[in-house]
Order: C-alpha cells, then sequence, then structure tokens
C-alpha cells in the first residue's frame, strides 16, 4: 500500500498499525464500558435514595396533617374555655359555686 508521500509501506508495519489500532479500540472500549457501568450502579443508587426519601417524606406529610389537626382542635378548646359555659363549668366543679338564683340540695348520709 502506498502512503501519501508515495512510499509504500511494508507488510510488517501494517500489522503493527493495525495491532496498535486494534489496542486503541478496545482500551477505549473497555473505558466506556466502565464509565457506563459506574454511571449505571450510581443512577441504581440514586433512585434507592429517592425513594428512601420520599417515603420520609410522606410519613413527614402525615404528621404534618396531624398536627394541623390537632392545633385546629387547641384552637377549638382555647375558645372554649374563654367562653361562659367553661368559666360557669369550672366554677361549679372546682369551686362550688352557684348562681344566686339556684337552690343547693346536698344528699343525705
Amino acid at each position: 500500500m502506498e502512503r501519501s508521500d508515495g512510499i509504500r509501506e511494508s507488510s510488517g508495519r501494517k500489522k503493527r498499525k493495525n495491532r496498535a489500532r486494534r489496542r486503541e479500540i478496545i482500551t477505549i472500549s473497555l473505558i466506556v464500558a466502565i464509565l457506563v457501568t459506574v454511571i449505571g450502579l450510581y443512577t441504581i443508587s440514586l433512585r434507592q435514595s429517592a425513594g428512601e426519601w420520599s417515603g420520609r417524606l410522606d410519613t413527614v406529610n402525615e404528621q404534618l396533617a396531624e398536627e394541623q389537626e390537632r392545633a385546629k382542635e387547641l384552637e377549638k378548646e382555647e375558645i372554649f374555655m374563654q367562653s361562659r359555659d367553661f368559666i360557669e363549668k369550672i366554677a361549679r366543679e372546682r369551686l362550688g359555686l352557684v348562681d344566686p338564683d339556684e337552690t343547693v340540695i346536698k344528699p343525705g348520709n
């Protein structure tokens, strides 16, 4: 075979060039295969982490909903505690007070 400058290459040189090219192709193929494997493993790891975080997020969202419901109940209780009915209830139960127009009847022993 002739080179561009008109000199023919020997078959020995040709074989060496072909072997060198094959080695380069094999080396590049191995590097690409290793990179694809590493990226694949990293992707799998990321997907597992995403699944774990998704589960944690669901748990936190459930807790948030529970706490919001509890906050609503506490607000209702706070409003009730400021009402006249609550004040009268506590006055009767804890202090034994009665309205002036009520008659107290105590059970006999």
